[in-house]
C-alpha cells in the first residue's frame, strides 16, 4: 500500500498544480514534502532480505533531502526564514548517503571485496573529477557571489553525474536486473530534474513551484521502490571490474594532468589499485 501510495501521492500533487497554478502551503508545503517523505518510508518498509546499510542509507538520504526541501519551502512561504546553510547542508548529505545506498543495493553478495570498494571508488573519484576539472574554472568565471555559492553550482551537479556514473557502472559491471534499472532511471530523473533547476537558475531564472519539480519526486519513488525488486543472483566477475577500473584510470590521469585542477584523489587511488594489484 505504501508504494502505491507514495505514486498516488504524486499523481494528486501534479493534478492540483495543473489545476491551480499559483504557489499553495498545502499543495506545495505539506502535499509535496509528504510524497518525499513517503518515498523515504517506503525505502525503510523494503523487504528485510535487503541488505541493511544500503536500507538505512537510501532511506536517510530520502528523508534527509525532504526535510532540506521542507525547510526551502518553509522559507517561501513565511518571513520566519530557516538558516539556508542548514538547507544546504541537507542538500549535501543526500548524495554521500545515496552514493553507499547505490554501491550497497547493487551488491550482488552480502559482503563485497575491498578490492571490488576500491574499484568503484576509482571509477566515482574518477568520474568527479574529470567534471569538477571541466566545470568548476567556467562556473568561476560565469558565476557571480561569493566562493561558497560557487562551490555549490558545481558541487550538486557533479554529485548527480557521479550517482549516475556509479549506478551505471555498478548495473554493466554485472547482469542487469529489474532493482538496478530502476535504480538506474530513478536517480536519472532525479540528477535530470536537479541540472533543469540549476540551468534554469543561472539562465532565465527558476519559477518557485514549477510542475517540472516533480521530477525530484518521480525520481526519489523510483528510488524506494527499486528496493522492492529483487537484485539477482549472479556474481560480480573480478575480471571485468578490473578492466573497467584500468582502462578508467588510464584514460582519466593524462587528462586531468593537462587541467589547472589537480586530481590527487584520483591519483592516490589510482595508485593505491595499482599497488593492490601488484
Amino acid at each position: 500500500m505504501a508504494r502505491v501510495g507514495v505514486f498516488l501521492l504524486l499523481i494528486s500533487h501534479l493534478i492540483i498544480r495543473v489545476a491551480f497554478q499559483l504557489p499553495a502551503v498545502v499543495s506545495d508545503l505539506i502535499l509535496f514534502n509528504l510524497t518525499a517523505f513517503a518515498a523515504g518510508f517506503v525505502a525503510w518498509k523494503s523487504p528485510r532480505l535487503n541488505d541493511r546499510l544500503a536500507r538505512r542509507a537510501i532511506t536517510s538520504a530520502i528523508i534527509i533531502w525532504a526535510l532540506g526541501s521542507t525547510l526551502s519551502t518553509w522559507n517561501s512561504f513565511y518571513q520566519f526564514k530557516i538558516s539556508e546553510r542548514l538547507i544546504d547542508l541537507t542538500y549535501i548529505a543526500f548524495y554521500p548517503l545515496m552514493l553507499l545506498g547505490i554501491i550497497r543495493a547493487l551488491a550482488v553478495t552480502k559482503k563485497i571485496a575491498a578490492l571490488e570498494i576500491l574499484d568503484t571508488a576509482i571509477i566515482a573519484l574518477g568520474t568527479s573529477s574529470v567534471i569538477s576539472s571541466l566545470l568548476l574554472r567556467p562556473a568561476q568565471m560565469k558565476f557571480d557571489g561569493t566562493s561558497y555559492e560557487v562551490f555549490l553550482s558545481v558541487l550538486y551537479p557533479v554529485g548527480d553525474l557521479v550517482l549516475v556514473a556509479t549506478c551505471l557502472s555498478l548495473i554493466v559491471l554485472q547482469h542487469r536486473s529489474l532493482r538496478g534499472i530502476t535504480l538506474f532511471l530513478g536517480i536519472s530523473i532525479f540528477a535530470l530534474t536537479d541540472l533543469f533547476f540549476l540551468l534554469l537558475s543561472a539562465t532565465t531564472g527558476y519559477e518557485f513551484a514549477a510542475l517540472t519539480d516533480d521530477g525530484w519526486l518521480l525520481g526519489l519513488a523510483l528510488i524506494a521502490s527499486a528496493l522492492w525488486f529483487h537484485g539477482g543472483e549472479t556474481e560480480i566477475k573480478e575480471q571485468r571490474i578490473n578492466t573497467w577500473a584500468t582502462t578508467f584510470a588510464l584514460i582519466t590521469e593524462p587528462s586531468l594532468s593537462r587541467t589547472e585542477i589537480s586530481p590527487p584523489l584520483v591519483t592516490e587511488a589510482a595508485m593505491t589499485w595499482l599497488f593492490v594489484r601488484m
